[in-house]
């Protein structure tokens, strides 16, 4: 009975201490908020970022007269808001408990400096302000990392597809698009389109003609919201042969911009216009859309008046 007794006793002091353990452990890991940023560096900082991934694979983005912008791609504007956004990820992450420590296991965690699934490199002129390497992913939206000349391996909350390396995933998809207020005039092959009063309309409409506000507001959101999906060449010609649409854009303050589409290979569209160098791609269908928009199908008859109804028209004998 005496021996039954102290083996209770030893087993609950061992529970009891179990509990406190895991207690303390428990109010240290919440009171944890990070020893600090985990890169040394503001995100206003960089003036050029150089991502690299396995096989070679590389992107470079480099800020130039304050505009980002892609050098290996023509030096086509590149999305500043995507690049504003990734750097004040990058800049706030924290340093969490590092999940490993030592070089020999960034092999294992992919973050060393031969091994890596993104190198993530900062600069600021020539001078290189930090390196991030990043590797295997451990969970959802969560991958290893490791600042280059650093032992410690940390686990982050992001994810390295955020760190694309193919430059259409960078360049500003939203270069062409205008203000619909800046518009005063819409000239296309066989009419002209006038903003009068803040309304498009058909300009030189005929007794009984009116325009069709529906189909005419439709071509204006398609000039106005124009995407481009990449960017292909910088051609010194503008585009020649069959099957080429003109159309131009004459703007509130005298600008003008004319746009040219034509189909190219592999049923790609492509498109120039007379204030940019560049020749880009844009979706497949857009060339059919705005060949649809004619006079003939901006312009409808007025309805016919009701006829007219005259009081006295009846009398009645009495």
């Amino acid at each position: 009975m005496r021996r039954r007794m102290i083996f209770l006793g030893l087993l609950l002091l061992a529970q009891l201490g179990l509990a406190f353990g895991l207690k303390m452990e428990r109010q240290d890991l919440g009171a944890f908020k990070g020893s600090g940023p985990l890169l040394a560096i503001s995100e206003d900082a960089p003036d050029m970022l150089v991502f690299s991934g396995p096989d070679k694979a590389e992107i470079k983005l480099q800020k130039v007269d304050g505009q980002w912008q892609l050098p290996e791609s023509f030096g086509t504007p590149a999305d500043k808001q995507k690049i504003a956004d990734l750097l004040h990820r990058l800049t706030t992450i924290r340093r969490p408990w590092p999940t490993a420590d030592g070089d020999d296991v960034a092999d294992r965690f992919k973050v060393s400096a031969t091994d890596y699934e993104r190198r993530l490199q900062f600069f600021q002129g020539k001078k290189k302000l930090a390196t991030l390497l990043l590797g295997s992913s451990p969970g959802f939206r969560k991958v290893h990392a490791r600042v280059e000349g650093e032992k410690k391996i940390y686990d982050i909350p992001f994810s390295t597809y955020k760190v694309s390396l193919k430059a259409d995933n960078w360049i500003d998809k939203r270069q062409l698009q205008v203000e619909r207020e800046k518009i005063s005039s819409i000239n296309l092959p066989d009419c002209r389109i006038v903003r009068k009063d803040k309304v498009f309309q058909v300009e030189g409409l005929d007794n009984g003609e009116q325009t069709d506000r529906q189909k005419v507001d439709a071509l204006v959101a398609k000039v106005t919201g124009l995407q481009i999906l990449d960017v292909v060449d910088k051609p010194q010609q503008p585009l020649s042969g069959s099957g080429i649409l003109n159309l131009t854009v004459n703007f509130v303050d005298g600008r003008k911009r004319s746009y040219q589409l034509r189909k190219g290979d592999h049923q790609d569209v492509l498109l120039q216009v007379s204030d940019r160098p560049y020749l880009y791609k844009v979706r497949s269908g857009l060339l059919t859309e705005l060949q649809g928009y004619q006079r003939a199908q901006l312009v409808k008859m007025n309805p016919p008046s009701p006829p007219s109804t005259s009081d006295g028209g009846n009398s009645g004998a009495s």
